[in-house]
């Protein structure tokens, strides 16, 4: 069975939009914002919108205002909007502004939800190129542009919830060595297996693994705090060395290791999230300098 589309009305509401509403939610999940806010915590908490109709005398603002915190926050730039008015001289504004379709408040229902239901199969299609352009090609999780996608979209739901990131950079110990021991290809498939098993060891949602650069990985961890952060690394390491992998000749022969670097930050007006980055990338280093195998942590 076909889930219905659903679709976020942005606007205060009216009698108008509440007749309309009665319609439409034979045919649409219909959801309401009223504001900025609202409208992002919305996106935030549904799967998928599929599409955002914008009142437009309701909302107050001029088109090109209305776009321009639409398109800013990534949990709304790629969603499509339609225009919802009552009057021809607003149709050229609000598609030149970026609306992919213009529609007066007297429309029926049910054309509403076949114009919706065409944009959802187009957005769907385009969607799978999305997803698998976000895909790292030899491990399958997060690729680095995803990961910095899905960093800026929690960092600006952390200010506004209050909630602090955590952010794990973990590194295969003498990787290089590996790779000249047993060849490129058993290094692949051994990244393969380290992405699986980061991947298993995050329960949440919320948490993202990303293969970032070479045999570095990221972990971001929303609302999590510094000492479970540091708790999840070290069982990753540990798994890490449970593969059970050698390396290293007969006389200097070990068990691949990892290093793992952990930030933690409550993000602020005067903070950036790069800082985040940086911070993690330094604990890996000083992981590293102490001869590898070991974590290291700061809260910012």
């Amino acid at each position: 069975m076909v889930s219905k589309a659903t679709i976020l009305v942005l606007g205060q509401k009216t009698v108008l939009q509440e007749l309309l509403f009665v319609d439409l939610q034979r045919q649409l999940t219909v959801l309401q914002a009223s504001d900025e806010n609202q409208m992002i915590d919305k996106t935030f908490g549904n799967k998928r919108v599929d599409c955002i109709i914008v009142d437009i005398h309701s909302v107050g603002c001029d088109p090109d205002d209305v776009f321009q915190w639409l398109k800013k926050d990534s949990a709304t730039k790629n969603i499509p909007i339609i225009a919802l008015g009552d009057a021809e001289d607003d149709i050229d504004l609000w598609l030149q502004a970026g609306a992919v379709d213009f529609m007066f408040k007297s429309i029926p229902a049910s054309i509403v939800a076949a114009r919706v239901k065409i944009l959802r199969d187009v957005m769907i299609k385009t969607q799978l190129l999305i997803d698998v352009a976000s895909l790292d090609a030899l491990t399958s999780v997060a690729n680095s542009r995803r990961l910095d996608e899905y960093l800026d979209v929690e960092w600006r739901r952390s200010l506004r919830e209050y909630y602090p990131l955590s952010l794990i950079r973990i590194d295969i110990d003498s990787f290089a060595v590996f790779n000249d021991q047993f060849g490129i290809g058993a290094g692949d498939d051994m990244l393969k297996q380290v992405a699986e098993l980061l991947d298993s060891l995050t329960n949440r949602a919320a948490d993202m693994v990303s293969r970032y650069d070479g045999d570095e990985f990221f972990i971001l961890l929303p609302g999590t705090e510094l000492n479970n952060a540091l708790l999840l690394a070290t069982r990753m390491m540990a798994g890490i060395a449970l593969l059970g992998t050698p390396i290293g000749n007969d006389d200097n022969a070990g068990l691949l290791s990892a290093s793992a670097g952990v930030a933690t930050i409550e993000p602020s007006a005067d903070k950036h999230r790069q800082s985040l980055v940086d911070e993690a990338g330094d604990m890996l280093e000083r992981a590293r300098q102490r001869g590898g195998n070991q974590v290291e942590g700061v809260a910012i």
